[in-house]
C-alpha cells in the first residue's frame, strides 16, 4: 500500500564505506499529514456526534419572550418578570449554552481529524493515478 511506504528513505555508509545503515523516516501518510494545510477544507467534516436541538421551549407571549430577552441581557432583573418570562429566559439560555459548548468541541475535532483526512484523500488520489 502506498501509505506504508517511506516517503524519503535513504541509505548511507559510515565513515571507513563497510557499513551501510538505512533510514526509513515518515510514511508517505505521516508526511502528508504532518504537511496538511493549516485550516480544514469546505469539504471536510469531522465524525462527531450531531447538532443538539432542535429544541422546544415552554410556549409564550412575545411580550414574555421580550421579558426574557431583557432579562438574559440584564437590562431587568429577575424578581420584575413572570415566571413564564424567567423560564423561557432559562431555557433559551441553556439552549444557546449547548449550542455553543457543542460548537467548541466540533471545530477541535475538525482541527484535529483534518490533517489525517487531507493525507488519506491524497493518498486516495494517488491510488487511482496508479498505473
Amino acid at each position: 500500500m502506498l501509505a506504508d511506504k517511506p516517503a524519503f528513505p535513504s541509505s548511507e555508509k559510515n565513515g571507513d564505506g563497510l557499513h551501510h545503515h538505512s533510514h526509513l523516516g515518515l510514511t508517505l501518510r505521516q508526511y502528508l499529514i504532518a504537511h496538511a494545510p493549516h485550516k480544514p477544507q469546505r469539504w471536510f467534516e469531522p465524525a462527531f456526534q450531531p447538532k443538539p436541538g432542535p429544541f422546544v421551549g415552554p410556549e409564550v407571549s412575545d411580550q414574555q419572550k421580550h421579558e426574557a430577552f431583557r432579562l438574559q441581557h440584564g437590562y431587568i432583573d429577575r424578581a420584575s418578570v413572570s415566571t413564564e418570562s424567567a423560564a423561557y429566559s432559562d431555557f433559551t439560555t441553556a439552549s444557546l449554552k449547548e449550542i455553543t459548548e457543542w460548537t467548541i468541541a466540533r471545530d477541535k475535532a475538525r482541527y484535529l481529524q483534518w490533517p489525517a483526512a487531507w493525507a488519506d484523500a491524497i493518498l486516495a488520489e494517488l491510488e487511482k493515478e496508479k498505473p
